[in-house]
């Protein structure tokens, strides 16, 4: 059976890299042992589950299946397909229809043909945890905040140490030029994202916006 992974990270962190890397190894030892062809895998880095419009990869997965390019497509936790019940569902219905098989390794979840009642109900506790990490971190900073402390990184400044922040020159200039394009031209942030990239300047951590 012809067979692709999706493999997902929320961040840029180099121990995020790092898991999707994990991830990608794990879709070839799957396939192996089961006698599948690893087609492809298809992979978002840096990008939330929460939004479905901006996760590349997994829209040209779709696009691709739309294509018959495959017929399974595995996942190793629902978590990892979408942050958000709706957006589950309504994805896996979709590779359904063309007859692709969905499996959730970690959840024990094959999907094809049999009742959502159990997807529906995976995918509910993968968007609260969401929803729960976010008022857990929320909260973080704000208790943080309330002392004082600053956050380890923020774009246009160096971090002295736990309660103190120095402007970064270099850096301000930038914060100058988004506030410019954002307020006086109307460009939307990932038309400046692309903007900055496109320049050469680097993020905070380096490489794309």
């Amino acid at each position: 059976m012809r067979m692709v992974g999706y493999g997902r990270v929320s961040t840029d962190h180099e121990e995020q890299r790092d898991s999707l890397e994990h991830q990608q190894a794990f879709f070839q030892d799957f396939a192996r042992a089961r006698g599948h062809t690893l087609v492809r895998v298809y992979a978002d880095q840096g990008i939330s589950g929460k939004w479905l419009k901006k996760r590349d990869g997994f829209l040209q997965m779709l696009r691709d299946a739309e294509r018959g390019e495959f017929e399974l497509v595995v996942v190793k936790d629902i978590s990892r397909f979408a942050r958000t019940t709706v957006d589950s569902l309504e994805s896996i219905r979709r590779l359904k229809a063309l007859g692709i098989e969905c499996i959730f390794v970690n959840n024990s979840l094959k999907v094809l043909g049999e009742s959502e009642f159990i997807v529906t109900i995976m995918a509910a506790i993968a968007q609260e945890e969401s929803a729960n990490l976010s008022r857990r971190v929320k909260f973080g900073k704000q208790e943080g905040a309330k002392r004082g402390r600053v956050p380890p990184e923020l774009y246009g400044y160096d971090r002295v140490d736990a309660f103190t922040l120095r402007i970064n020159p270099a850096e301000g200039e930038t914060v100058k030029r988004i506030f410019h394009w954002y307020t006086g031209e109307g460009i939307g942030c990932r038309a400046i994202a692309l903007r900055l990239t496109a320049l050469g300047i680097p993020a905070k951590r380096g490489g794309d916006w």
